[in-house]
């Protein structure tokens, strides 16, 4: 038997060397209670120190997270579960494990997910739009891709605000109808605002989407 999130073996009755199950479970909580992540890796640098953890992007342990818990034992890997969140140390934001992949989400995640945070957001990479809100305020760092997999609601709405400097695009989701079929980019002018909606169409995963306006100047 295991447990249900980290899958940690659990002694039943008669079993033999009960202690070995119970010290191995401690180390895996004492390394990761704190469950932040160091960076996403390819391969694993040749030494890793009590405390560091990576998540792999390729291999047989791809997704996993790998950690070092003792000096008597080996790296120990972590499979994570749909929805669990992590910090990733180096970027500055957190991770988020959804459809059998990792998102990075934005350092205001928990901010914006507050409907009543009227601010925008800065954005770069890829963005996991939160689940529960009516209006997302979104500021481009970079260029950036949106994901709308945890978006719970029927009808939204996306601010986007160009930067100030130099000018981004936006890579929408697959999962997005365009009228024609033609799907819109963002105003290619430096603090340009552009507003669309956005309408999940039932009994589907996809979204209607409409450009409300676009290139809003102060």
């Amino acid at each position: 038997m295991k447990t249900t999130n980290y899958q940690f073996d659990l002694m039943y009755q008669g079993q033999e060397h009960k202690d070995i199950v119970y010290n191995e479970s401690l180390l895996k909580l004492d390394a990761n209670l704190n469950l932040s992540v160091d960076n996403f890796v390819e391969k694993l640098p040749e030494s890793i120190t009590y405390g560091q953890r990576f998540i792999l992007t390729a291999g047989e342990n791809k997704n996993k997270i790998c950690y070092f818990a003792h000096s008597t034992k080996e790296l120990q890997y972590i499979s994570p579960y749909n929805n669990m969140l992590v910090y990733m140390v180096k970027d500055g934001c957190f991770a988020i494990f959804s459809d059998n992949s990792w998102k990075k989400v934005s350092p205001g995640f928990e901010e914006q997910a507050s409907s009543s945070s009227l601010k925008f957001i800065g954005v770069k990479d890829e963005y996991l739009l939160p689940s529960k809100v009516d209006c997302h305020y979104l500021y481009l760092e970079a260029k950036c891709a949106l994901n709308f997999d945890e978006v719970k609601n029927s009808s939204f709405a996306v601010m986007i605000k160009q930067n100030y400097e130099e000018v981004f695009n936006i890579k929408w989701p697959e999962n997005i109808l365009w009228p024609g079929k033609e799907s819109v980019q963002v105003t290619a002018t430096v603090n340009a605002i552009d507003f669309f909606r956005f309408q999940k169409i039932a009994e589907s995963k996809h979204f209607l989407a409409e450009t409300i306006k676009k290139n809003y100047q102060y």
